[in-house]
């Protein structure tokens, strides 16, 4: 879900390039003068971008919300968190990994799908 908040350095965000690319990546950079920011692009259906900073308009910059991220994609950030360095930001993706774990484990029994040792046969 899109969210209309200010655009902050640090922010998750989505875009599309005026080509017509679509990206995920997040703000490290804004130029207030220029009407722009930097986005570090950490996914594209361009796979050259990924991995480069590009510079956008904001008006095409849009916010993620922290909910759209799934287990394996929070796991992803996590390991993002600790390749920079960011505590406050590996903290916040830690809460949020253990609220999906704990909605999963609410809508099965045996989240992770282990067997138990009665169900194996020999």
């Amino acid at each position: 879900m899109e969210q209309s908040l200010q655009l902050d350095v640090g922010n998750w965000v989505k875009a599309t390039t005026k080509k017509g690319a679509f990206l995920h990546g997040y703000i490290t950079k804004i130029n207030d003068t220029a009407g722009t920011v930097d986005v570090q692009v950490l996914q594209s259906d361009h796979k050259v971008m990924v991995g480069q900073t590009i510079t956008l308009l904001k008006g095409v910059v849009k916010n993620l919300a922290m909910s759209n991220f799934n287990e394996s994609e929070i796991r992803s950030l996590i390991d993002l968190a600790l390749t920079t360095r960011d505590k406050d930001w590996f903290m916040e993706l830690t809460k949020k990994l253990e609220g999906e774990l704990k909605k999963a484990k609410g809508k099965s029994s045996n989240p992770i799908g282990i067997r138990s040792i009665n169900s194996i046969r020999r």
